[in-house]
């Protein structure tokens, strides 16, 4: 005759113990699993979302290419979005200034500085139009008729400043009063109603008569916080830009 025994509880126990023992690591692979998998995919995604940024940016115009500046939040992802002008030669502070004829009548004076970009319409009327830049060690002062352009320069280095009249076509005079260390290069096109006064030997570019574009560094990251503080991905670029 057999007899059925009970589990004790100390089996119980001990069975518990050894799925445990079995379960414990597979769990911990499981959850590591998933945060690899989650952190690996918010990576393509910031990945896709930089570069789609920085593509559309290459697609604008100067002027359209400056509204890009800035910080805005795509998905759960936070972009910051930088450009500013570029220069070949020395890779330092650079500034244009642009004269275009837009129809009309009218000439538009672009002006890229390492922190913004300001445009100036000005009316085909013969009369003069005065255009100063006052640069520092640190600062820099741009006065163009009654309007005043100022910001901060990260590096002390010798700017660069391209003066840029090919597509002007008015009469109006524009006379320049450049002062501070830097290196200015001018293409007149066909214009001659032009005067440079600068404490600096500057080079005059004569033989250029096309010239429509501009060259920038546009830097376009992403990252995980609002803060800033943990970047996921991010891209370098130097482009050229339509004016």
């Amino acid at each position: 005759m057999s007899e059925n025994k009970g589990v004790s509880l100390v089996e119980v126990l001990v069975s518990i113990f050894i799925i445990a023992i079995i379960i414990g690591p597979f769990t911990g692979m499981f959850i590591q699993s998933t945060k690899v998998r989650d952190s690996t995919s918010k990576q393509f995604k910031a990945i896709y979302i930089v570069r789609n940024e920085m593509e559309m940016l290459m697609s604008k115009n100067s002027k359209e290419a400056y509204e890009y500046n800035g910080i805005k939040k795509i998905d759960d992802i936070y972009v910051r979005t930088s450009i500013e002008p570029y220069s070949v030669k020395s890779g330092s502070n650079c500034f244009y200034i642009i004269v275009k004829d837009i129809g009309d009548l009218k000439d538009e004076i672009l002006v890229f500085t390492p922190n913004e970009h300001k445009s100036f319409l000005l009316d085909h009327d013969a009369n003069t139009f005065n255009i100063e830049v006052d640069i520092t060690n640190s600062y820099y002062y741009l006065t163009l008729g009654h309007q005043t352009i100022s910001g901060s320069l990260q590096s002390s280095n010798k700017n660069d400043i391209c003066i840029n009249l090919i597509e002007k076509k008015s009469s109006n005079k524009i006379i320049f009063h450049i002062t501070g260390d830097a290196y200015i290069t001018i293409y007149p096109g066909n214009d001659k109603n032009w005067v440079l006064s600068s404490d600096n030997e500057y080079t005059v570019v004569d033989k250029c008569f096309y010239r429509d574009y501009s060259i920038f560094k546009a830097n376009v990251e992403a990252f995980e916080d609002a803060n800033l503080k943990h970047s996921i991905f991010e891209i370098q670029n130097i482009v050229r830009l339509k004016n």
